[in-house]
């Protein structure tokens, strides 16, 4: 996997390393010593989402403290615009934000520390 930074403390955008045949292809999403490497919390739970209208907003994030873990963001079917708001006390880019916004791409992900929060351009299938 390649973890390219964003201009949020934090956020990454993931590349998988796609192993492509004849059938299609087959990338490993989850190296937990390649994430260890960018400091993502430990991953506890895996929610899929299904959007069947577009315009719908979906998932307002927003973890403190000792709840506080990262977010793995990925659109398996669709569009989604996704918004990431740093709202760290402590962070170099407390305030400043990100928007992704893109149609379905089977190798990337999203990785995003904080408050976010998702809304599907046309009908959306995603993962977090």
């Amino acid at each position: 996997m390649m973890f390219e930074p964003t201009h949020i403390a934090g956020a990454y955008i993931i590349e998988l390393d796609k192993r492509t045949d004849g059938r299609g292809f087959f990338a490993c999403s989850s190296l937990s010593h390649e994430f260890s490497d960018v400091s993502f919390n430990h991953v506890v739970q895996m929610n899929s989402f299904l959007n069947v209208y577009k315009h719908t907003l979906r998932s307002v994030d927003y973890q403190v403290a000792f709840y506080q873990g990262d977010t793995l963001l990925r659109c398996v079917r669709g569009a989604v615009y996704d918004v990431l708001i740093d709202l760290g006390p402590h962070s170099p880019t407390l305030m400043r934000h990100l928007g992704t916004c893109g149609p379905f791409r089977a190798s990337m992900s999203q990785l995003i520390p904080g408050a976010r929060t998702s809304l599907s351009l046309r009908r959306a299938q995603f993962e977090h």
